[in-house]
Order: structure tokens, then sequence, then C-alpha cells
């Protein structure tokens, strides 16, 4: 069977991430946040190495979204890939 253009291109998209150091996996996040509050908390729980819960919440009735709104998704994607579970919750009481 022919291989899909990604898997075929994007090898790395595909790679487990499982066992990344806690600062490496840091690395990769601080370089797409602007500003992390808790960033030594952070350092601290991917060190404990238990894996993390990691929520995002979006509202899909909003009135820009725009293709910048995909940087959290990436986030999450290597949080996922690292091993952590991922929360990822659409809309709320508004969204029906």
């Amino acid at each position: 069977m022919e291989k899909r253009y990604d898997q075929h291109f994007f090898k790395r998209s595909q790679e487990s991430w499982v066992g990344i150091s806690p600062k490496e996996l840091l690395s990769f996040v601080r370089t797409k946040c602007q500003e992390i509050l808790t960033q030594d908390r952070l350092l601290e729980l991917l060190s404990e190495g238990r894996q993390l819960r990691v929520k995002l919440g979006i509202d899909p009735t909003g009135a820009e979204i725009h293709l910048g709104h995909i940087v959290p998704l990436l986030l999450l994607n290597q949080f996922a890939r690292a091993g952590h579970h991922i929360d990822f919750i659409i809309g709320d009481f508004t969204a029906w």
C-alpha cells in the first residue's frame, strides 16, 4: 500500500515523545508561548515523571476564529506525544 503524503514526508510528526526529558519538552513549549506564568511549577510537575492532564477549551461560536488558534492545538499535540492526557473541550452551554 502506498504511503499517504503526511506519512511519507512528515515522519517526525508521528514520533512518540514518551520519555522526553522535562527540560526538552519545556523548551518546545516555551518557544510557542508568549508567557508561562508558572514555568517553574510546570518544570517541577514534568520532573515528577507522572502523566499530566492538559486542558484546552474553545468556543466554536467565536466571531474571530483564525489560523492563529492552531498554536494551542500544536502545543496539545506536543504534550500528547510526550504521553500526557489531553482534554479538548469544544463549546459550553452557549454552543447548542
